[in-house]
């Protein structure tokens, strides 16, 4: 960009860099204007016509809003090398170290742990007697860490790996004692988590919580959880879109497998395609494809009024562009759905599916 402004309009290179300063400055417009002037009158005696220099004025104002110094970018080039080629040669650790520092910017948990399953990673469950505070490696496979369970923090995470050093946990009410932990909302994320699988059900263990906690108050207590069998109430188990589910609102991931699984069947009847099918269209075919919205709508300065959307299923992830009049008509489905469709023309193909949207719709 230097070399172009000197080239361009006869600037020195102190002028040039006065220049790109006045495009990275916090009011780009007024700095630009007051170079403005000088940039055309440098253009002029570099025998450029008028209509010429507006279009490069232009290019150079436009760029400036998507520049970095040259540095910065080979910084991130190769940290960006790094990162792909532990991916490739060392999956399991790559993706358990990204988990182990999430939520990463525009990438969610849930998002992180969808695309190790898709090129083949396996997971394991949280679980009090197997998990350590951070996400870890187990026979090949990540074990979700205690950390991520919502309310529960590293702190206690780590006080209840320090208990469970002495033996494992035999109950919910062993757990309560030997860890003092009795915030009930906690409890409930950590049942919820799948994190007591091991000992139990998880909705006969939420409705046992309570009659655990009374008889963990009491000193020096190791009493079974009910004292007789008569007592205890038989629920019926979470079915596995239950399980699922309230793995994800206690944590944040599924562990077993993505949320738009669960209604793949749905999104088939309304017509979206799966991958198979996508990869034999051709770009600028229409198509219908849905899932789960990642990091929810955005809606740059730069890009003149159109947004963006990325979503992704089990299968495969994608980006709609979404026009300034789709927008104004399904402002509200892209702002609070969780779960989304988009029909429109396929702009680009796998493996990078872009979609530009003509029509949004909701699933339930």
């Amino acid at each position: 960009m230097i070399r172009l402004i000197q080239d361009f309009a006869g600037f020195s290179a102190g002028q040039a860099e006065k220049l790109r300063r006045a495009l990275g400055a916090k009011d780009a417009s007024e700095a630009l204007e007051k170079v403005r002037a000088e940039f055309f009158r440098g253009a002029i005696d570099q025998d450029v016509d008028r209509e010429t220099t507006h279009k490069v004025w232009a290019s150079i104002t436009g760029f400036g809003g998507y520049a970095f110094s040259k540095a910065h970018a080979a910084a991130f080039a190769v940290i960006t090398y790094w990162s792909a080629y532990l991916r490739v040669y060392h999956p399991v650790p790559y993706f358990c170290a990204l988990l182990c520092h999430a939520p990463l910017g525009s990438y969610s948990p849930h998002s992180l742990e969808a695309e190790a399953r898709r090129i083949g990673l396996k997971f394991l469950p949280f679980d009090v007697n197997k998990s350590d505070v951070q996400p870890t490696i187990e026979s090949g496979k990540i074990r979700h860490g205690l950390k991520d369970v919502r309310g529960l923090g590293v702190e206690h995470a780590a006080a209840i790996i320090q208990a469970r050093d002495q033996k494992s946990f035999r109950s919910v009410t062993d757990f309560i004692q030997r860890t003092g932990l009795t915030d009930r909302r906690v409890l409930d994320s950590l049942i919820l988590s799948g994190a007591f699988d091991s000992l139990g059900e998880r909705r006969q263990l939420l409705w046992e919580l309570v009659e655990a906690l009374k008889i963990a108050s009491r000193p020096q207590q190791a009493l079974p959880l009910f004292d007789s069998p008569d007592e205890r109430v038989n629920l019926p188990p979470m079915s596995l879109v239950q399980r699922v589910g309230a793995t994800f609102a206690a944590t944040g991931y599924t562990v077993d497998m993505h949320l738009a699984k669960l209604r793949s069947d749905d999104f088939a009847r309304a017509g979206c395609f799966s991958l198979q099918q996508l990869q034999k269209i051709r770009v600028g075919a229409k198509v219908r494809v849905g899932g789960l919205v990642m990091d929810g709508l955005r809606r740059p300065p730069t890009a003149q009024g159109i947004s963006f959307i990325r979503l992704e299923n089990d299968e495969y992830v994608f980006d709609s562009i979404i026009p300034i009049e789709v927008y104004a008509r399904y402002w509200e489905s892209l702002r609070h759905s969780v779960l989304l469709m988009v029909e429109g023309t396929l702009q680009r193909s796998w493996p990078h599916i872009t979609v530009v949207a003509q029509k949004v719709m909701r699933l339930e």
